[in-house]
């Protein structure tokens, strides 16, 4: 069991607070699991532009077939640093 602050939801999502947290372990990249009907990329943008790390945002949508370009983005993106 994975506890309850893993599955409950406020209806919405402090991105700035994520990003935050996500700086203890910048080894780590930042995965969204998605409802369908949720679509972040606009908040995400505005916090990769706030940053200066556009570059570094790579979105996918994992349906059929796209697990091995998500492991394609990942083997990239990690040696170069690109995780924020």
């Amino acid at each position: 069991e994975i506890g309850d602050q893993f599955v409950e939801s406020s209806g919405s999502l402090d991105l700035v607070s994520v990003y935050k947290d996500s700086q203890r372990n910048k080894n780590e990249p930042i995965i969204f699991i998605l409802s369908p009907g949720v679509d972040p990329i606009n908040e995400i943008y505005k916090l990769a532009d706030k940053m200066g790390s556009r570059g570094n945002v790579i979105p996918l949508s994992l349906g059929q077939g796209m697990d091995k370009v998500a492991l394609q983005s990942i083997d990239m993106a990690f040696p170069e640093g690109r995780w924020g």
